[in-house]
């Protein structure tokens, strides 16, 4: 079953470029995940007569969520309420800061790793949804009750090999 992420960054007070380019760009490093953009709904202009149905439909989109890709290149509210509301929810986010201020502590608190590319960011959230896959796999293995051993090495060479690939 394909990981589900939800594309978080910064709308409200944004241009097209600033909402979407990342986000393309993300698709394009995220391909074999499915993806949730809450561009798709875009409210810019409606917020105030429509606060409560974005809270609703992101809140939604995070919790039918695996992890957070979250760009950012300055400070946004909704973007970090989105990031404690994942963390709360115990999903994966992995944040990256394009901007030139530093890293809010709740921010870095809140995130396993902040980066300063997509690129990393990206690649750091796939090998933790793979290694994710790798020990849901094994968990439903010994839930029912079938014969499992615990082979580290294997589920790091699978690992390995599932990083190399670009899986």
């Amino acid at each position: 079953m394909s990981k589900t992420v939800y594309l978080c960054g910064p709308i409200n007070g944004r241009s097209d470029a600033d909402c979407n380019d990342w986000r393309i760009k993300a698709r394009s490093l995220l391909t074999d995940f499915r993806v949730l953009d809450p561009m798709r709904h875009d409210y810019r202009g409606n917020e105030d007569a429509r606060y409560l149905e974005v809270i609703k439909n992101d809140k939604a989109d995070i919790v039918a969520s695996d992890a957070l890709p979250v760009y950012f290149d300055k400070p946004s509210f909704g973007t970090a309420m989105e990031i404690y509301y994942a963390a709360d929810q115990r999903k994966r986010v992995v944040a990256v800061n394009a901007g030139a201020e530093p890293t809010s502590p709740w921010v870095t608190g809140h995130a396993y790793s902040v980066f300063k590319s997509l690129e990393d960011g990206c690649k750091c959230l796939r090998q933790l949804l793979a290694l994710d896959s790798h020990l849901e796999a094994f968990l439903n293995k010994i839930s029912r009750d079938e014969f499992a051993r615990i082979d580290f090495q294997h589920m790091v060479d699978a690992l390995a090999m599932d990083i190399v690939t670009g899986k």
